[in-house]
């Protein structure tokens, strides 16, 4: 061999050393990307899965048919029920309602159940068909119980049976807080571990259901006690808006994204590229009830996101003033594209999928803003809107009655 041919050979040798080990970059950094960017997601779409779910339950599976009540509301009032959710963390928090942060896990599937969920038993408490104000849904009970139990997988905790990947069905979700329920945001002394702040704790209990290693299925029996009475499959604008407008939340899942940049004049943000990603669904407004000054009236409905109040990072329009941070209204075209991928679903905390009595005063028509955050009950300078300063709207299937 020559020289020169050694050269040339020992000099092929070192370039494909060298694109081996950028290709070895490139692949390793696509992935930390993508690992990255579906951190923010976490939905599994399975079709045939919620096809079965709903089969399961025959006539209670579709709102439309299991909630004729409801379906019978009358429909055309703007309706804000995020509002009974901040009038319930004023009093139980001291704090405004917010959405959650999933932060780098994938769990947007329980960050989206719990705050359909929430916003059902806050709707029910201010209704006064419950006695205790409601505290917010442990994410990691919801996620762990709908990658493991609500699977027909084991969940003592023995074996990491739910995996490490992220990711889960809104099915599953809705499954879980049926069949099981839901626990809170607050200390298990009993248990060993505090939920106030247990996102922590998603990916464990994702891979170990609920309650995570070694629990022997005994947080199981914990989230019993507080089941949501009712879910049922939403298909279609007229069951979202019937839904909405009996005060029953909807939780959202598809690959349909939004594009991620400032609301409009008017709250709106519009549909781009895919989000595999459930959300939740905690308002509705009719073009025909648009205030003066709407640049763009619009039918919509307002999504909760679980990217915390940063986003969208640009901010933009509210409507109205007291529109939460990290929510943004999209269109009926784009919400009607979301729910033909089959995995959306309303909450009820009644057994007959009775239609919410809502307060049609002071948390219902559009506010200007609200009133400084309420200190935690029992602690002196609370103030709570009196019954005069109400005027309560109660539902009364199928015709609506004016409480005097």
């Amino acid at each position: 061999m020559t020289q020169r041919r050694q050269v040339w050979t020992l000099s092929a040798v070192g370039f494909v050393v060298v694109a081996a080990m950028l290709g070895a970059l490139v692949e390793r950094l696509t992935h930390h990307v993508a690992a990255k960017v579906e951190a923010r997601f976490g939905w599994q779409p399975d079709i045939a899965g919620a096809d079965e779910f709903v089969a399961s339950m025959g006539r209670e599976g579709v709102f439309a048919t299991a909630a004729p009540d409801a379906m019978a509301v009358p429909i055309g009032r703007d309706v804000f029920l995020w509002r009974a959710a901040d009038k319930a963390s004023r009093k139980a928090y001291g704090i405004p309602f917010k959405v959650s942060n999933q932060a780098s896990v994938g769990s947007c599937v329980a960050h989206g159940a719990q705050h359909a969920v929430y916003l059902a038993e806050s709707l029910a408490w201010d209704a006064g068909l419950r006695a205790d104000v409601p505290l917010r849904p442990s994410t990691p009970s919801i996620y762990g119980g709908s990658r493991v139990e609500a699977r027909g997988r084991p969940g003592d905790g023995r074996q990491p049976v739910g995996g490490w990947e992220d990711g889960s069905t809104g099915f599953h979700a809705a499954k879980w807080v049926r069949d099981w329920g839901v626990t809170y945001q607050k200390p298990y002394a009993d248990f060993g571990f505090d939920l106030t702040n247990g996102q922590h704790l998603e990916r464990e209990w994702g891979a170990y259901g609920n309650g995570g290693k070694n629990d022997a299925g005994r947080f199981d029996e914990e989230a019993k006690k507080h089941p949501i009475k009712k879910v049922a499959r939403v298909q279609s604008w007229d069951e979202l808006v019937q839904a909405l407008s009996s005060g029953l939340p909807v939780t959202i899942a598809s690959n349909i994204g939004f594009v991620a940049s400032a609301r409009d004049a008017d709250g709106f943000i519009a549909r781009n590229g895919t989000w595999p990603h459930q959300m939740a669904l905690g308002a509705l407004r009719w073009a025909k009830n648009s205030p003066p000054g709407t640049k763009n009236p619009r039918d919509g409905v307002l999504v909760f996101n679980s990217w915390d109040v940063t986003w969208p990072p640009q901010g933009g329009g509210k409507f109205p003033a007291d529109q939460p941070d990290g929510s943004f209204w999209i269109t009926r075209a784009d919400a009607e594209a979301v729910l033909a991928a089959g995995d959306s679903w309303s909450f009820s905390t009644t057994a007959n999928w009775e239609p919410v009595p809502i307060d049609h005063g002071q948390w219902f028509e559009p506010a200007p803003a609200l009133p400084a955050p309420l200190e935690p009950a029992g602690i002196s300078g609370e103030t709570l809107p009196t019954d005069s300063q109400k005027t309560a709207f109660f539902v009364k299937s199928p015709a609506f009655t004016l409480a005097p």
